[in-house]
């Protein structure tokens, strides 16, 4: 499941960056420079991808846990994966305004699609295919 939803972290940040261009040569009233923008479309991309794989370890560990150590292990990863989204989401906006907004808008738009389109690819992982309607 977790190169499903890579693939399609991977498509909604090409589409980000293509949209960035096309308003970029089109919207002559937003004036930003389009290189600071095309970075931060690949930091969203590589911040979301890191997300995942952190989310995907901490779930794949914490199965074989006991419920009290699973709980506190599933804390820390949270905290941990807030934090590495402060750190790049601060570090975007001191390099450019363009940069944070370009990569808040691919982090939100490959979150929500990459976790919501994604089904599960076994019945031991969580279920079929056809489970999500």
């Amino acid at each position: 499941m977790l190169k499903q939803i890579y693939k399609k972290v991977l498509i909604v940040s090409c589409c980000t960056a293509f949209v960035t261009i096309l308003v970029h040569l089109f919207v002559p009233k937003l004036n930003f420079d389009l290189w600071n923008a095309l970075i931060g479309v690949a930091a969203g991309m590589l911040l979301t991808v890191l997300r995942f794989k952190m989310l995907s370890s901490s779930i794949d560990k914490m199965i074989e846990l006991d419920k009290n150590v699973a709980s506190k292990m599933s804390m820390t990863g949270y905290v941990a994966r807030y934090i590495l989204t402060a750190v790049f989401l601060i570090g975007a906006v001191l390099y450019s305004i363009e940069t944070f907004a370009t990569m808040a808008i691919t982090v939100i738009l490959s979150t929500e699609i990459g976790a919501r389109l994604s089904v599960p690819q076994n019945e031991k992982k969580g279920g079929t295919e056809g489970d999500r309607q």
